[in-house]
């Protein structure tokens, strides 16, 4: 009975790590382009002032609506060098794809050693079909040549080789 070969159970570490990279990459990516864009902002504030001379008055007149402040306001923000931003960009577009060559390249080395792997196991299987045949074959030659011995057709020595051989096909196999 020859053993099945076993499934294979996920991605090898290295791999998940070049993914792992990847997705970084990406997301690196991306926020550096949203770093890049330009920005709108609107924000606003509001206070409540109070100077009173008696110790009292002044703590509790700044919780009160008596003096208001408020403060509005609208900020733009653009950048100022394209050229430089573009450039970055186009770096951040490099290192995503790098990134993702590696990861598929990392897939590709993986699935490549899975098949080697499998390949090899057959190839085991094989010759350890081939040595049991060899061995069978060493066997039935040895009985055959000790049969002759018994009837005074063959000599010791014969046999002695024989029996070499047969070990040796039985250490093959092993």
């Amino acid at each position: 009975s020859t053993i099945p070969a076993p499934d294979r159970k996920g991605d090898r570490d290295d791999v998940k790590a070049a993914e792992q990279q990847m997705r970084l990459a990406r997301a690196n990516a991306a926020s550096a382009l949203e770093r890049g864009t330009p920005t709108f902002d609107v924000f606003g504030s509001a206070a409540f002032n109070g100077r009173q001379a008696e110790m009292g008055k002044s703590l509790s007149d700044p919780f009160s609506a008596n003096r208001p402040t408020y403060t509005f306001g609208v900020k733009l923000g653009i950048p100022l060098a394209p050229g430089t931003l573009s450039a970055a960009k186009a770096g951040w577009t490099k290192e995503q794809d790098a990134a993702e060559l590696t990861y598929s390249r990392k897939r590709l080395e993986q699935d490549q050693a899975w098949r080697d792997l499998n390949q090899k196991l057959l190839e085991a299987k094989h010759r350890l079909a081939l040595a049991n045949v060899i061995e069978q074959a060493q066997s039935t030659k040895l009985e055959y040549e000790r049969a002759k011995l018994k009837r005074g057709r063959s000599v010791t020595a014969q046999v002695l080789m024989y029996e070499q051989d047969f070990a040796l096909a039985q250490f093959t196999r092993i």
